[in-house]
């Protein structure tokens, strides 16, 4: 920019000075020393009126292109060091403009993710302090000979390790849902959703038999581009919930095509869910009675990880209850480029 600024100075000055020469030769008749001083003078002034015009310019373009370029550097490097910084203004629509809003969104995309990392951490804490202290005050008894080495006391222990275990498990599920996002496409294949949905029912047969639990279907027949691990994993959790909450002993499964979507609906009478409680069922680490844990090892992930993968199929997730009466429901798109609206409850 600098070196078109000068090619521009020398240009104006150069022709205008020769114009204003020949005008003072032809038609003013000056010579020798006037002339010199003549055309000093108009050197200067003209000089200064391009010589200010062009810092002018460059003021302008300096501030158009150098100072967003600037903020965005400085910006880069306060995130290098761990500091989020202060959105930044963003300066029309060209290409700093533009790189300026990708920018802004990429902040918020870090501290979205560094907030929910956070959370996550201090949930996994709390979930896992528990038993840890289970466990070490049985430790503790049994090395002071407070408790004696009983069947019990070594099934209590067992118990806290499983519970211990299935929480690690279920967060590597939810992180290996979110990894798969990028390459999901890969994974999906068309297939009979039925039919899955059955297989599924089959493997809980016997779980819903020992608790005597009556299982009625409905089913609609319907292929579907899914994700099989995945559909499993969301049928396999619903299963686990009405299994482990049901009241009444029965769960009615209903899956039936709408619009461009399947639907599935797993229903039973189960625990009350108040509508407080409603709208954060699908939070990770969530649930609306605390005292579950103990009952059932549950930590307030299964729903999370539904919620994770049918959002991985482009679909929703729901709950429909009356507060005893509920109905677990998830669309996915019968094809690949369809989308469902957003996760509602």
């Amino acid at each position: 920019m600098n070196i078109w600024l000068i090619a521009l100075v020398v240009l104006f000055t150069a022709v205008p000075l020769k114009h204003y020469a020949c005008t003072l030769v032809n038609d003013q008749n000056l010579a020798g020393q006037k002339l010199s001083s003549e055309l000093g003078k108009y050197v200067v002034f003209v000089g200064f009126l391009l010589f200010l015009s062009a810092v002018l310019i460059n003021y302008y373009f300096v501030n158009k292109w150098i100072k967003p370029l600037v903020q965005l550097s400085k910006s880069a490097h306060l995130i290098k060091q761990g500091e989020f910084p202060v959105e930044l203004a963003t300066r029309g629509a060209d290409e700093i403009g533009q790189l300026t809003i990708s920018f802004n969104q990429m902040v918020e995309v870090l501290k979205e993710s560094k907030q929910r990392r956070n959370k996550m951490l201090r949930d996994f804490s709390h979930e896992i302090r528990t038993p840890l202290t289970n466990l070490n005050g049985y430790m503790e008894g049994l090395s002071a000979g407070v408790i004696s080495g009983e069947p019990a006391v070594y099934h209590s222990l067992l118990e806290e390790s499983k519970r211990m275990i299935r929480l690690v498990e279920q967060l590597t599920d939810l992180n290996d849902w979110e990894e798969t996002k990028g390459m999901k496409e890969k994974a999906f294949k068309k297939g009979d959703i039925h039919e899955e949905i059955r297989e599924a029912i089959q493997l809980f047969r016997w779980k819903f038999n020992q608790k005597g639990i009556t299982v009625t279907t409905d089913l609609e027949e319907s292929s579907v581009y899914f994700h099989q691990d995945g559909i499993k994993q969301i049928l396999s959790n619903l299963f686990d919930n009405a299994y482990f909450y049901n009241l009444e002993r029965w769960i009615h499964i209903n899956g039936y095509q709408t619009n461009h979507f399947y639907r599935v609906e797993v229903s039973n009478e189960g625990e009350r869910i108040s509508p407080e409680d409603q709208v954060h069922l699908f939070e990770r680490f969530y649930r609306p009675d605390p005292s579950r844990t103990k009952r059932t090892g549950g930590a307030g992930l299964g729903l999370s990880i539904v919620s994770e993968i049918v959002e991985l199929h482009n679909g929703k997730i729901g709950l429909q209850t009356d507060g005893n009466i509920h109905t677990f429901w998830f669309e996915i798109p019968l094809n690949p480029g369809e989308r469902c609206i957003k996760n509602t409850v």
